[in-house]
């Protein structure tokens, strides 16, 4: 999952954040559902934090073998 993998959407039950989507779900990568989607991260909502941290470790996994 990267790069055009992904949209952003905005939930009614978070009001005020902008989640990462993976296509063809139907929530955030924090699992909060979504009611709109954007091919563009809309401007005025913070990005979610959980799904940043979410999306961090998808793009860099941790090595096998870290301590």
């Amino acid at each position: 999952m990267m790069g055009g993998d992904f949209t952003w959407g905005i939930s009614e039950y978070h009001v005020g954040r902008a989640h990462l989507v993976p296509t063809g779900m139907a929530g955030g990568l924090c699992g909060i559902p979504v009611h709109a989607r954007y091919a563009d991260r809309p401007g005025t909502p913070t990005v979610c934090p959980e799904c940043a941290l979410a999306f961090v470790r998808l793009v860099f996994p941790v090595p096998v073998g870290w301590p």
